[in-house]
């Protein structure tokens, strides 16, 4: 059995530049930023929210040479990582028996303040006029 890669042994560099599996992790909490697409409180993008935190995380830990601390800090970014991909993946699911049940709709929620406009009511037109 292979053991998973958020618990393989992780070694420092041996010499300057950065850290292979560093730079897999980052990718991949960059791939997984992606899926969260809904606002937060300051309509900010909780993937864009999570992606500077993620960014500040490797930042502050780009000069660290230990090889302790580095694989420590990788396994626990990579353990991370799967916890909340396992968590976003099982309330996915979740959502989509709900849907399935007819107990939510599919729909998003309108944001405050937004008009749905019915089919054909509104064009535009380049002629400068108005309909």
């Amino acid at each position: 059995m292979v053991p998973s890669r958020a618990f393989q042994v992780v070694t420092a560099p041996t010499g300057p530049g950065p850290n292979p599996e560093a730079i897999r992790l980052y990718r991949d909490i960059v791939r997984e930023c992606r899926d969260y697409n809904w606002p937060d409180d300051k309509d900010r993008r909780w993937g864009d929210v999570l992606l500077k935190s993620a960014r500040d995380e490797f930042e502050q830990a780009r000069f660290e040479r230990d090889p302790e601390i580095v694989a420590r800090l990788l396994v626990v970014g990579r353990d991370s990582l799967m916890q909340v991909q396992e968590k976003f993946a099982h309330k996915k699911h979740s959502l989509d028996q709900q849907v399935a049940r007819g107990e939510i709709s599919a729909t998003p929620p309108r944001r405050p303040g937004t008009v749905i406009l019915p089919p054909g009511s509104f064009s535009i037109r380049t002629d400068g006029g108005s309909r």
